[in-house]
C-alpha cells in the first residue's frame, strides 16, 4: 500500500521540480506564465508524465506534476485478469479519489490531464462470488460509466481545465505457451467501446474535454501499437517520449488557452 502511494507522491514532487527548472531555463521569452499541469490516472499517466516533463524542460510552457498510481484503475475492488492470471489490487487503489482531491487542492492546477483505461477494460470480477465481466456487458459497463462520471464530477469542483486522453488499443506482448494472447484488454473493440463511453460521460461536463490520443497513435508509421513509441505495447517510453511529448504538450497548451 505504501509503495503505490509513494510512487504517486514521489513523481508529483520530482516532476514539479522538473517543470520549474524547465520553465526557468527556457531561452524563449514567456509571454504567459507556465501552466501548472497535474497528470492523473494509472501507469499510462505515469509514463506520459515523463514525456511531458521532457517537453516542459525544453519549452518552459508548463510545470508538470503527477499523482498517477501504478497498477490502479478507477473501478475499485474485486479482481482483474492480466497475463492470464486473476489478481487483486493494492489497497491504495481504492483511495484514488482522495489522492486526486489532495493534489488538486495542494497544486491548484490550471490543467488536469487524466490517462487511464488499461485496468478498467480487462476482464473484472467486482465481487468475490460474482461473474467475470468486461466493458460491453451491461452490469460492468454501468459500474464503469458511474465511476467515470463520479471522477469527472470530482474534477468539476476544481478551477482546472480537465483533459481526458482516450485510449489507443493495447498490445501486451507476453503470451502463454503456444502463442495464446492472455490479455483481454488487447482486444481493439474494448478500447473503441471505452472511448465512446468516455466521450459520452465527458460531454456532460462543460469544462472537460477528450484529447484524441487514439487518433494520434493510429496516424503513426507503425500504426496504433507502434513499438517505437510504446515498446511494451502499453507505455510511452524511449524515443516515444519525445514523439508523444511534442504532440501532447502543445495540444494541452492550445486547449487550455482557448
Amino acid at each position: 500500500m505504501r509503495r503505490t502511494w509513494f510512487v504517486g507522491v514521489a513523481i508529483a514532487v520530482v516532476l514539479a521540480v522538473v517543470g520549474m527548472v524547465g520553465s526557468t531555463a527556457a531561452a524563449a521569452p514567456a509571454a504567459r506564465r507556465p501552466l501548472t499541469t497535474l497528470v492523473l490516472g494509472d501507469s499510462t499517466g505515469v509514463f506520459l508524465t515523463f514525456a511531458l516533463g521532457d517537453w516542459a524542460g525544453r519549452t518552459g510552457a508548463i510545470k508538470v506534476s503527477s499523482a498517477a498510481l501504478m497498477g490502479c484503475g478507477l473501478v475499485t475492488g474485486g479482481t482483474e485478469i492480466a497475463s492470464g492470471v486473476e489478481r487483486g489490487f493494492a489497497q491504495t487503489c481504492a483511495k484514488w479519489a482522495a489522492v486526486w482531491a489532495f493534489w488538486v487542492a495542494v497544486l491548484r492546477p490550471d490543467v488536469v490531464v487524466v490517462a487511464t483505461s488499461f485496468h478498467d477494460i480487462t476482464d473484472r470480477r467486482l465481487t468475490p462470488d460474482g461473474p467475470l465481466g468486461h466493458i460491453g456487458e451491461p452490469r460492468y459497463e454501468l459500474a464503469l460509466r458511474f465511476t467515470y462520471d463520479y471522477a469527472a464530477r470530482l474534477l468539476d469542483a476544481s478551477r482546472a481545465k480537465v483533459m481526458w486522453l482516450d485510449s489507443p488499443p493495447f498490445a501486451e506482448s507476453d503470451v502463454a505457451a503456444g502463442g495464446t494472447d492472455v490479455h483481454p484488454m488487447n482486444e481493439p473493440a474494448r478500447a473503441d467501446r471505452f472511448n465512446a463511453m468516455l466521450r459520452d460521460v465527458v460531454s456532460h461536463h462543460p469544462r472537460q474535454r477528450v484529447l484524441p490520443y487514439a487518433a494520434f497513435m493510429a496516424a503513426q508509421p507503425g500504426g496504433p501499437v507502434d513499438r517505437t513509441i510504446r515498446p511494451d505495447g502499453v507505455h510511452v517510453d524511449g524515443a516515444g517520449r519525445a514523439i508523444v511529448g511534442n504532440w501532447l504538450g502543445p495540444t494541452i497548451v492550445a486547449a487550455a488557452r482557448r
